[in-house]
């Protein structure tokens, strides 16, 4: 049988619903062909009965496709401020200091828990709104106020996973070069 298949060779083409998705199936305790089968589904956009009728042999190499996008390197992304999506321009939360308190209690929660890449979309819709008018001269901007709902939580879910990553690694380093300051700021208190 023939049949088309779009494999994903770039993070860029993964959305973030196709990814929580393939975590989960991978997560799942189905048998190892059979999530090899969901997964290639889900990052394929092709039904599970189509995959089935391939031949064993496209079904590995498909997976050797695949499997291609670890050596991306997910943690190089970098975060991007301004984004592109779905025909308006999003803007990054501009000041994380000046966060509210409910921006500040839905990222804990949804964050927390070990729940960070299943709630990935509702922690972008918290992060990324869109912009407000213009962005100056200055790259400045002003995103929309936050107003939680379930459709603003789930237009992130077709966002691109690069952009996810290089947010994610943002935070990720922040956290870390916190610890590294914390620690060197305790060092030299002790001498």
């Amino acid at each position: 049988m023939k049949v088309d298949l779009v494999i994903p060779n770039e993070w860029k083409d993964i959305t973030i619903q196709q990814f929580q998705e393939f975590e989960e199936n991978i997560s799942s305790k189905k048998s190892k062909t059979n999530k090899l089968i969901t997964s290639i589904s889900i990052l394929c956009n092709v039904e599970e009965r189509i995959i089935k009728k391939l031949k064993t042999r496209d079904l590995q190499e498909i997976a050797l496709e695949i499997n291609k996008l670890e050596s991306k390197k997910p943690l190089a992304f970098e975060l991007q401020k301004v984004i592109e999506y779905k025909g308006f321009k999003y803007g990054l939360i501009p000041n994380m200091s000046e966060m509210t308190t409910g921006e500040f209690i839905d990222l804990e929660t949804w964050a927390g828990n070990d729940n960070a890449m299943k709630n990935l979309h509702r922690i972008m819709s918290i992060l990324y709104r869109p912009i407000v008018g213009s962005i100056n001269v200055a790259g400045q901007y002003k995103i929309e106020t936050y107003e939680p709902t379930l459709e603003k939580e789930n237009v992130m879910l077709d966002l691109p996973m690069d952009i996810a990553l290089g947010c994610v690694n943002f935070f990720f380093r922040l956290g870390g070069l916190l610890i590294e300051n914390l620690h060197n700021s305790l060092n030299k208190r002790k001498k």
